[in-house]
Formats: structure tokens, C-alpha cells, sequence
């Protein structure tokens, strides 16, 4: 069984489910052998080390798929690295946390998924998704999201999926 990160909430593909469980501020449902957890809100008291933390412990999460929507590329890729320019940081006034360090190591947070291109990606924030323009590659929350999941111990993969795709 995978355990897939939405950060944004489910997209129209599934949004047929009724098992939906609430914990941690997350809402949870199971389709085919995959394990779906999204945030009620896209907010730092949703999305934290404490919550993260919580739901690793109890679905015994070793390893994480995030996936994020992308500008400016034709196709899904494998997210390798962010550099965040949304000025969002789930991490600050939240460490230390229980044992984790107050300044944790973001150097090596994403693990590859073979088969996809390997990209690096700008993450903007879901308010200036829409409206920023470049031609870099553009994505909406990994650079947000993944450093609370990689601070907690957490193995991270992340594809960036095209919203025009």
C-alpha cells in the first residue's frame, strides 16, 4: 500500500470516494491499495511537524508520494529539488520537535522515481499559482510540503503533474 500526499485537496479524478476519514487536521481515504491524506486547510496549523509527525505514527508511514500541480512542462516529472519562492515555511517556529533539530538538513529531501524526467522546480504557493508567469518550471506546494514531511523522517517522492495535462 502507498500513502499519496495532496497537499491542495483530491482533484476531480477522485473525487467519487466515501470512506473519507478525518485525523490530524487531515482528511483520509483509501482507493485501489493506495492511502490518499490531504489537509482540511493549506495552513501552518494543519501542516506541521506535530500533525505530520501524528499521522506517520499512525499509519506507520515510512515513505511519502506528494503530488503537486506544475507550469511549463508537457508531461509528469520527478521532482528532485524546490527552491521555495512562495515566502511559506511549515518548518519555522515549529522546531525543535521532540527530538528533531531545531535546524534540520533540506539538503537531500527527495528520493527518484525511476521512469519519469528528473526536474527541479520554483514552488510558488497556491495564491500566486494562477498568476505567476516564467518559463521555469513552476510548481504549486512541494517546496511548502515536503521539508515538514522529510523533517519527521519521512522518505520523499514527489511528481509534479501538469495542470493542462
Amino acid at each position: 500500500m502507498g500513502f499519496i500526499y495532496l497537499p491542495t485537496g483530491p482533484q476531480k479524478k477522485h473525487a467519487n470516494f466515501s470512506n473519507t476519514k478525518e485525523t490530524q487536521k487531515h482528511l483520509i481515504y483509501q482507493k485501489n491499495s493506495n492511502t490518499y491524506l490531504y489537509p482540511k486547510r493549506f495552513d501552518q496549523s494543519h501542516i506541521n511537524p506535530k500533525t505530520l509527525h501524528a499521522l506517520k505514527n499512525l499509519y506507520s508511514i515510512d515513505s511519502i508520494l506528494i503530488e503537486d500541480q506544475i507550469k511549463n512542462a508537457s508531461e509528469p516529472i520527478c521532482i528532485t529539488d524546490h527552491v521555495n519562492k512562495s515566502g511559506i515555511n511549515f518548518l519555522r517556529g515549529e522546531t525543535p520537535y521532540k527530538n528533531y533539530p531545531t535546524f534540520p538538513d533540506q539538503s537531500q529531501i527527495y528520493h527518484a522515481l525511476e521512469n519519469l524526467k528528473q526536474e527541479n522546480t520554483y514552488t510558488v504557493g497556491p495564491d500566486k499559482f494562477e498568476t505567476v508567469n516564467s518559463k521555469k518550471i513552476i510548481s504549486k506546494t512541494v517546496g511548502i510540503i515536503s521539508p515538514v514531511w522529510h523533517y519527521v523522517g519521512v522518505q520523499v517522492f514527489a511528481i509534479g503533474k501538469p495542470i493542462n495535462a
